[in-house]
C-alpha cells in the first residue's frame, strides 16, 4: 500500500478554493487542481501490509505541543522557467518542522527493525512546508504564469495544528484517492 503521512487543512478550503481560483484564471498555464488540502510530512512510498501495524504503533508513540500554522505565499517546484506544482508555504516554519524529523525518525526506526535509522527508504528531499494547490498539466507562456503567481492576494488565515495523519493513497485514473487510516494522537478523528 502506498502511505504518506500529513496534516490536514480541510477546514481551510473556502480560504484554499479562493486562492486556487485566482491561479487558475489564467491562459498561460493548464492546471488540474486538487482537491484534498493537505501538507506532506513524510511520504513512505508503497510499504507492505505486514509493516503497517509496526508503523501505526511507532507513530503512536509520538508527542508534541499542538501549534499554530500562517498560510504564507505562493510558490512553486521546481524552479524558473519550470513550473510543475504550484503550492502555498506554511509558517512558522519551526514547529513543523520538528514534527516532520520526529515522524522521520520514527518511521525511518521502524523500518529498520528497531535498529540504526534506515533513511535511505524515505524521500530524502528537503522538506518544506506547503499545501499543493495545482499541477501544471502545460505551460504555455512561463513568463506570463510567473506575473500571475505573483498578482495572487493571500487572505491571513491560520489553523492549530493538534495532530497527524496516517493516509493510504491509491492512483486511479481520475487522480488520487486518500484514505485516512488513522490520526495521531490516537483517538482524535479529522
Amino acid at each position: 500500500m502506498r502511505l504518506f503521512i500529513a496534516l490536514d487543512f480541510g477546514s481551510l478550503k473556502p480560504t484554499l478554493k479562493d486562492i486556487q481560483n485566482q491561479v487558475a484564471g489564467c491562459d498561460a498555464f493548464r492546471l488540474k487542481l486538487t482537491a484534498s488540502y493537505h501538507c506532506t510530512l513524510l511520504f513512505l512510498g508503497e510499504i507492505g501490509q505486514g509493516m503497517l501495524a509496526s508503523i501505526q504503533q511507532g507513530l503512536s508513540e509520538i508527542s508534541f505541543a499542538p501549534f499554530y500554522l500562517n498560510l504564507g505565499s505562493i510558490g512553486f517546484f521546481p524552479s524558473r522557467p519550470f513550473i510543475e506544482v504550484i503550492w502555498i508555504g506554511l509558517s512558522p516554519r519551526g514547529k513543523i518542522k520538528e514534527l516532520a524529523e520526529k515522524i522521520r525518525e520514527t518511521v525511518s526506526r521502524v523500518l529498520s527493525g528497531g535498529k540504526e535509522p534506515d533513511t535511505k527508504r524515505l524521500d530524502n528531499n528537503e522538506f518544506i512546508p506547503h499545501i499543493t494547490l495545482a499541477r501544471v498539466k502545460q505551460l504555455k507562456d512561463a513568463q506570463a504564469a510567473l506575473e500571475r503567481l505573483k498578482a495572487v492576494k493571500v487572505k491571513p488565515a491560520s489553523i492549530e495544528i493538534k495532530r497527524f495523519q496516517l493516509i493510504q493513497s491509491s492512483l486511479t485514473p481520475h487522480g488520487p484517492e486518500y484514505r485516512v487510516i488513522a490520526s495521531f494522537p490516537e483517538g482524535k478523528t479529522p
